[in-house]
């Protein structure tokens, strides 16, 4: 499963959580590797009423065995609207980061999110990055 999310923003939002530099130190350094121009106060993680990516990852599996459509998990919901406030969401499991998949769009992103939750392994390996456009 999904067990790691990095999101870029200027702002918190309500579902991100700010890093804590001494305790999340695998984060800062994935960090460093992807994002080589981040800032420390711009770094997030997904933090839905304390429920973390993995869970809401494995809470999505769950809803969709039981038929609920996916475009109702909690999931779905916070993460498109995160996604509609970040610069830049990355999504990955254990130390497998190196090579994700790149998005610039938000159906894009949202089906890679939902084929993941649909798949047995339920892991997303994905960088979504705003188009400047």
């Amino acid at each position: 499963m999904t067990q790691f999310s990095l999101a870029v923003k200027k702002n918190s939002c309500a579902s991100l959580k700010t890093l804590k530099k001494p305790q999340d130190s695998y984060l800062l350094g994935v960090a460093e590797t992807l994002l080589p121009s981040f800032s420390f106060d711009t770094l997030f993680v997904i933090d839905v009423n304390g429920k973390d990516i993995d869970y809401l990852m494995l809470d999505s599996q769950r809803a969709i065995i039981d038929g609920v459509p996916f475009e109702n998990t909690t999931l779905y919901m916070e993460v498109e609207k995160i996604v509609r406030t970040v610069d830049e969401i990355i999504f990955w499991y254990g130390s497998d980061f190196q090579d994700l998949d790149y998005v610039c769009d938000v159906p894009s992103l949202l089906a890679k999110l939902e084929k993941a939750v649909r798949d047995s392994t339920c892991e997303l390996y994905v960088h979504y990055r705003k188009n400047s456009e």
